[in-house]
């Protein structure tokens, strides 16, 4: 192939040429990547795969930070709503005790069958949040975080 700069005619070799290879990804939450690379067109189809590979690796990498970034985000808010709905509980316990002694009802508290119920659900999403929800994101948190560390 040949150019013409200057009026002179230069000779352009295949070492000289490339092939522009362009990976674009959202990443984390509102954030969107793009990574351009010119790989020369003398490398064999098995090169280009690795600077292929390598691209989708740094784009698998950002993702995964964004990842983290979500987790972190929603490990904080579901602490604050285990906190809530525990103090939301306990409040709800009291008013309970409050009512039946307001009613001058005789004998030791009791819970209607109503109450009884509404504090098995409470119970139970507390322990769902507390046994089930932190840990996993935390464990999530945790294997993202050696991935990131690890690349």
């Amino acid at each position: 192939m040949t150019e013409e700069n200057n009026g002179e005619l230069k000779t352009v070799n295949g070492a000289d040429l490339a092939i522009g290879i362009q990976f674009s990804a959202v990443v984390g939450v509102n954030r969107q990547i793009t990574l351009t690379a010119g790989v020369p067109i003398t490398l064999s189809p098995m090169q280009i795969n690795e600077y292929v590979d390598k691209m989708a690796y740094v784009m698998d990498r950002q993702n995964w930070k964004g990842e983290l970034e979500k987790l972190k985000a929603t490990l904080e808010i579901t602490e604050k709503e285990l906190i809530t709905n525990t103090q939301q509980l306990d409040a709800s316990r009291a008013r309970m005790v409050e009512d039946w002694e307001r009613s001058k009802k005789r004998g030791p508290f009791c819970k209607t069958d109503a109450q009884e119920k509404s504090d098995l659900t409470q119970v139970k999403n507390i322990a769902h949040l507390r046994d089930d929800r932190i840990p996993l994101f935390k464990k999530q948190i945790a294997e993202l975080e050696a991935k990131i560390a690890g690349s």
